[in-house]
């Protein structure tokens, strides 16, 4: 991913070395008739490895950019508290358990701060590439039926529905406090979609298939509305294996990067 650092595997240490991911610890099953069953979400997963590594980098951009004044890696505890400032802006302008907001915005650390946003306001993430074309971004809002796009000023202008944009609302996050969000005052249940991706296609609606990913539990099927794209499918992973780098690897090799 470049201009993106990878996210920093709990207990790597802040050297210039490429980073080495360790490989996923199967976790025992909560239950014998449900081997596969997890119970947390996915931010709640994020938030049990800054319990145990606050200080420690999560999130480290790659590349020199002497345009750019902001902080280049973010500590554990320095990426809950923007995540959960954006939370609490996301929840006040309406944004409620299962709504889809898509995610626009160049390979940075916001990234990582609007995904984990995202799912701790109890919505569902829709990630694109900063560089679709305006209709391809358009036809994926739509289709997913978005309530939300979090983007920056220079694409704001140009979508259909309503925007965050982030690189204008810096100061008024800062001022929020990063207070954390429970369960039960988003509701969100391990059975909610944690994210919608749209794969690859070309220029014809109809090669844009997605592929859905509760945040928690495995299951057949889903309560509420599925995505209307063509060749929606549903990613049933082995979640009993299911850890601290799964957050890892699901931002490293899919979220950020808009399903490609």
């Amino acid at each position: 991913m470049d201009q993106v650092s990878e996210a920093v595997l709990a207990g790597t240490q802040e050297v210039a070395e490429p980073t080495v991911f360790a490989p996923i610890a199967p976790t025992p099953a909560l239950r014998e008739e449900e081997p596969y069953a997890r119970d947390e979400l996915l931010h709640e997963i994020f938030e049990a490895s800054y319990l145990r590594h606050t200080a420690r980098c999560a999130v480290r951009q790659l590349g020199d950019n002497p345009e750019n004044s902001r902080k280049t890696q973010l500590t554990y505890a320095e990426l809950r508290r923007r995540a959960l400032r954006f939370a609490h802006q996301l929840r006040a302008m309406g944004i409620k358990r299962g709504d889809r907001v898509v995610i626009c915005l160049p390979r940075s650390l916001d990234q990582y701060m609007a995904i984990l946003g995202v799912l701790w306001a109890g919505g569902c993430y829709v990630p694109v590439d900063w560089t679709y074309p305006q209709e391809r971004i358009d036809y994926i809002a739509q289709d997913s039926e978005a309530v939300l796009v979090v983007t920056q000023s220079e694409r704001a202008g140009a979508m259909a529905v309503n925007t965050l944009v982030v690189d204008e609302a810096l100061g008024d996050l800062a001022a929020l406090d990063a207070v954390g969000i429970e369960r039960a005052e988003t509701g969100a249940t391990p059975q909610d979609l944690a994210y919608i991706i749209y794969t690859s296609g070309t220029t014809g609606r109809n090669d844009f298939p997605c592929q859905c990913l509760p945040s928690g539990a495995q299951r057949k099927r889903h309560s509420g509305p599925e995505p209307r794209g063509q060749g929606v499918r549903r990613v049933q992973p082995c979640l009993r294996h299911v850890g601290r780098n799964h957050v890892e690897r699901l931002f490293r090799r899919r979220a950020a990067s808009g399903g490609r």
